[in-house]
């Protein structure tokens, strides 16, 4: 009995082995169970199933169905090296993931966000901003990107249908360097207008534009997105049979598609060590896009 019982574990293990590496790995798993037949231990297989997985296979019909149902939920069961170590990430970052969704585990998340720049009527002006606000600690600052901004005001405001109403100044900054801190309160979420006032030096230095921007502070705990993004560079058709090759041989990559709550772009993480595995520089890969984040 206590043989039999070994012989169990020693499949379960070896089936463990497989399923480690991923889901790509159907190949081997199917070759596995190719040498457990001819091996005259495809009984014994049936009863790891049974046994380690809670797989009922009694009814199954075809081997090949087995292996389609059993690898599929066997996967399921079975977290790969590569999750677990990003599980460890996302612990120490103190987020969570749901689909594509990043959420920080901490329930006193706070959110900014900041809109382009609007027209003194709050239409669209197809510019990219000219400041930055970022939070550092318990801190909002503000950072200006044009030399001829002399001049912002901010204020609580209520926005309604993408115009600021019922707007009270907290701020005026009389802008002689790039950075300030700011008076807007963490401590709770709202929306803010900021207005710019800047004149141009040359060629019409009589040239003044104003700019409006909501600002938003939200303590909703979603960060963003992560997209993962595939990329092949031989024979996709070939490649996309056998993943788990084109993994190893690094023909197959995964990138990453970062999309930040309250920012207008996303950013593409494509970071590449050449002497590193693909699981490295892809576990590499999610540390950089929780970078952006969490920034």
């Amino acid at each position: 009995m206590n043989l039999y019982r070994r012989k169990l574990e020693k499949i379960a293990n070896q089936i463990d082995k497989l399923a480690t590496k991923g889901k790509d790995n159907y190949l081997e798993y199917h070759k596995y169970i190719d040498e457990l037949i001819n091996k005259g231990d495809y009984a014994t297989f049936e009863e790891v199933l049974s046994i380690f997985y809670q797989i009922d296979v009694v009814d199954a019909r075809y081997v090949s169905d087995i292996r389609k149902t059993s690898w599929n939920e066997i996967c399921f069961q079975t977290k790969a090296s590569f999750l677990t170590k990003l599980s460890k990430v996302y612990n120490q970052r103190n987020v969570y993931q749901q689909s594509y969704n990043v959420y920080s585990s901490n329930v006193d998340t706070t959110q900014i966000s900041l809109s382009n720049p609007l027209s003194t009527t709050y239409s669209t002006t197809g510019l990219t901003p000219s400041i930055l606000l970022n939070r550092v600690n318990d801190v909002i600052n503000i950072e200006f990107y044009e030399p001829t901004i002399y001049s912002t005001e901010i204020y609580r405001s209520t926005w309604v249908d993408g115009s600021a109403t019922q707007s009270d100044l907290i701020q005026r900054i009389t802008v002689t360097q790039s950075t300030y801190q700011t008076q807007i309160p963490i401590t709770h979420g709202r929306d803010y207008l900021i207005t710019t006032y800047q004149r141009d030096t040359y060629p019409n230095p009589t040239n003044y534009n104003i700019y409006n921007y909501q600002f938003t502070v939200s303590k909703d705990p979603l960060l963003g997105q992560i997209v993962e993004m595939e990329q092949y560079s031989q024979d996709v058709k070939y490649l996309m049979q056998n993943k788990q090759y084109a993994r190893i041989i690094g023909e197959r990559k995964t990138y990453l598609e970062v999309s930040k709550v309250g920012a207008t772009y996303s950013v593409f993480i494509d970071y590449e060590n050449p002497s590193w595995t693909e699981d490295q520089n892809l576990l590499q890969r999610y540390k950089l896009a929780l970078d952006v984040l969490q920034s």
